[in-house]
């Protein structure tokens, strides 16, 4: 049987690399496109125009899941040409601790996300109510509602890592895709199965009789808290565990 190979020291050294060689590329990136969102402010300021609490915890937590997914599905980009994956698959690091650092990195750029939004917010904001005669609001920030937005990032972003590391050349569309086509396929196959349990609730194909009722509602069960967490920890860890053997696979 196979020993888990990991080692803390190796870990910590193969984080330390991940920093020194992407702290300018995030850097660059969030600064980027934080700056970019800034632009409509200068525009409502030409135009006299007053957005009541522009910087939001609702667009934070999405620019937070989205720039995550980009970052996770570009955490094995080095695979993609010849020479990186040769290199980065010769580190003197076990497979274990590759996934690992890599999985650490994207589960903690939501949060350093998060808090370069909030700081950049705040002080354009800052600088709008300076300079307009507007007074726009600061943005308020709800820790808990962020937490518990906080999984479905950790969760999107390991799929989005296991497709870096399955399909690195173009990984963010291939993994999209494989989404989409998945949610289509298990529509269909939930579907038939409806169908073929309760037969003869159906009038025809899709039509069912009007008088139908079920003993339990699906929609409810499904939304119940525990069950989503427990579902998204199993799947968090089934897509690492993939992501480990597709890298095991590539090191053969």
């Amino acid at each position: 049987m196979n020993q888990l190979n990991l080692s803390i020291t190796r870990l910590k050294l193969l984080l330390s690399r991940e920093i020194n060689t992407n702290k300018k590329s995030f850097l660059y990136s969030s600064l980027g496109v934080l700056g970019a969102m800034c632009i409509p402010l200068f525009i409502m300021l030409i135009f006299k125009e007053h957005s009541k609490g522009y910087f939001n915890l609702e667009s934070m937590i999405s620019f937070c899941s989205i720039f995550g997914l980009i970052w996770a599905s570009l955490s094995f980009s080095e695979l993609i040409q010849t020479s990186g994956k040769q290199f980065y698959l010769s580190l003197p690091a076990s497979a274990e601790e590759k996934i690992l650092s890599k999985w650490i990195i994207v589960i903690i750029i939501p949060i350093l996300v998060a808090i370069f939004y909030f700081i950049i917010g705040t002080l354009a904001t800052f600088i709008f109510n300076i300079i307009s005669s507007h007074n726009m609001e600061y943005m308020s920030i709800s820790i808990n509602d962020f937490l518990s937005a906080y999984p479905a990032m950790i969760l999107t972003n390991s799929l989005f890592l296991l497709g870096s590391v399955w399909m690195p050349k173009y990984s963010i569309f291939k993994t999209g895709m494989v989404i989409f086509g998945s949610v289509i396929l298990i529509a269909i196959i939930g579907f038939i199965f409806f169908r073929i349990i309760f037969f003869k609730e159906f009038q025809s194909l899709f039509e069912i009789n009007g008088d139908v009722s079920l003993s339990f509602n699906p929609v409810e069960y499904l939304q119940s808290t525990w069950l989503k967490y427990t579902l998204g920890c199993l799947l968090t860890i089934f897509f690492i565990v993939v992501s480990y053997f597709k890298l095991k696979e590539k090191e053969l």
